[in-house]
C-alpha cells in the first residue's frame, strides 16, 4: 500500500526537516519498491509483539482484526537488501526534494546508539528498522555523491524544533496507561487490574498481556460493529452470522456496566476451533469492551476472569486527567557539558543518557550559550 507512517518517538530524535524528509524518503522507498505488499503476502501475525503468534485464530480475526493488522503493519521485518534499496530511493527523494541528504547519516548514528542503550533490543517506535550496523557509513557516501555540486540544498533545522515543542512525547496517559499491573483510561473513564506479574502493552487499539511463561495470554479491545447491542445479544449476533460456533457463559454486572463472560468456541479454518475465555462490557453507549483469552490451566483462567471482574469506573480525579510528558524546546542559559546543562531546563521527565541521544550529543560535549536543546515535561497527575 501507499500508506506512510512516522511516530512521535521517531520525530522527537530528529534534529532538522531534511533528517525528516530522509526519513519519510525511506518509507516511500519501501512502498515504490513494493516491499511492504510483499512482506504482507509473506507475514504471519507476528501476534501484538508479545509472541501470540499462536493464539488468535483466523475466524477471531474476522471480527476483531482491525488492531491486529494495525499492529502488524509496525513489525514489519524488511531485508538488508531491501533496507538497501529504501536508503538509495530515500536519498535520492530527499535531494531531488531540495533537501540537504547529508543529514541522513546522523539518524543511523541515532538508531545505533539507541539499540546499544537499550541492550541491542530497540523500542518499538524503532522495531521494523534495525540497523545492520553500517547504514550511517554508507549513506554518508550515498549523500555525498547526491548533493556533489548542488547549491540550495535545505536542513532547517531551527523551524523543525519549534514544530516540536509541545509534542507528546512516549505515550499519551490519556489514552491509557499503567502502573505497575493496575491499568487505567482516562479516555474511556475506567480502571482496572491486570493479572499481576503479566507482561502487558498498551496500544492505541489494543492492550495485551501474557504470563511469564507463555501459558496465559488475553488481549482487550473494542468489539467490531457491535452497534448499540448489549453483550449477551452480540454473542448471539456472532453465533447467528457464524463468527463463532458456540458459546456458554452468562450475564453478569460489573463495576455497574452490563456485561457478558463465559467461552466462545471459534472455527480455527482448518476443521478444527479454539476456545477463548471472554468476556464483553458494555462501557459506554458506543464502547463495547472485548476481552479475549487463552489460558493453559484453571487457575490462569481464573486469574483472567478475575482481572476482567476488577474493571469499575475511574474516579481518582488525579489519574482521570493526567498531563502528558511533551517536548519542550528551549536555549541554553549557560555553557558546560550537556550533563550540567541538562538539568537547568526546568523540571526534565527524560534520563540525561537518552536526552543526550534525542538531542544528538554526548553527555560530556559542550554546550554553548544560547544554542537550543530538547527537554521533556514530565507526565503530571493533576
Amino acid at each position: 500500500g501507499g500508506y506512510i507512517y512516522i511516530t512521535r518517538g521517531i520525530l522527537s530524535h530528529l534534529e532538522s526537516e531534511a533528517q525528516l524528509a530522509g526519513v519519510m524518503g525511506h518509507e516511500i522507498g519501501h512502498v515504490t519498491a513494493r516491499h511492504s505488499a510483499r512482506q504482507i503476502t509473506q507475514q504471519e501475525l507476528a501476534g501484538l509483539g508479545l509472541g501470540l503468534a499462536s493464539v488468535f485464530s483466523e475466524s477471531f480475526r474476522q471480527y476483531s482484526g482491525a488492531a491486529q493488522q494495525a499492529l502488524g503493519l509496525l513489525m514489519l521485518k524488511y531485508s538488508r537488501d531491501d533496507e538497501n534499496m529504501a536508503d538509495e530511493l530515500g536519498v535520492r527523494y530527499t535531494t531531488a526534494a531540495g533537501w540537504d541528504p547529508r543529514e541522513i547519516p546522523n539518524t543511523y548514528l541515532t538508531l545505533q546508539r539507541i539499540s546499544a542503550r537499550a541492550g541491542q533490543r530497540l523500542p518499538v517506535f524503532l522495531s521494523t528498522h534495525p540497523d545492520p550496523g553500517d547504514r550511517q557509513q554508507r549513506t554518508t557516501a550515498l549523500s555525498n555523491a547526491a548533493a556533489a555540486g548542488k547549491t540550495g540544498l535545505a536542513v532547517r533545522g531551527r523551524v523543525y524544533l519549534e514544530h516540536l515543542r509541545g509534542v507528546v512525547f512516549a505515550e499519551d496517559p490519556r489514552q491509557g496507561y499503567f502502573e505497575s499491573d493496575r491499568y487505567y483510561h482516562p479516555g474511556m473513564g475506567f480502571e482496572m487490574a491486570f493479572p499481576a506479574g503479566w507482561a502487558t502493552q498498551n496500544g492505541r487499539s489494543a492492550v495485551v498481556a501474557q504470563e511469564s511463561t507463555k501459558q496465559g495470554a488475553m488481549q482487550m479491545t473494542l468489539a467490531a460493529n457491535a452497534r448499540t447491542l448489549g453483550p449477551a445479544e452480540y454473542v448471539a449476533a456472532l453465533q447467528r452470522e457464524g463468527r463463532i460456533s458456540g458459546a456458554e457463559g452468562r450475564s453478569e454486572s460489573i463495576g455497574g456496566y452490563s456485561a457478558w463472560v463465559g467461552r466462545m468456541t471459534v472455527p480455527d479454518g482448518q476443521g478444527g476451533s479454539k476456545v477463548f475465555v471472554t468476556a464483553f462490557i458494555r462501557q459506554g453507549p458506543d464502547r463495547l469492551l472485548q476481552f479475549l483469552a487463552q489460558t493453559a490451566t484453571p487457575e490462569l483462567e481464573s486469574r483472567v476472569v478475575g482481572s476482567v471482574r476488577s474493571l469499575r469506573p475511574l474516579q481518582d480525579p488525579r489519574r482521570a486527567a493526567p498531563t502528558p510528558a511533551r517536548l519542550r524546546v528551549a536555549q541554553a542559559a549557560s555553557a558546560g557539558a550537556f550533563s550540567v546543562v541538562y538539568p537547568t531546563l526546568g523540571p526534565v521527565g527524560l534520563e540525561v543518557g537518552d536526552a543526550a541521544i534525542m538531542n544528538g550529543m554526548e553527555v560530556q560535549e559542550s554546550v554553548s550559550v544560547g544554542q537550543w536543546l530538547k527537554s521533556v515535561e514530565p507526565v503530571r497527575l493533576r
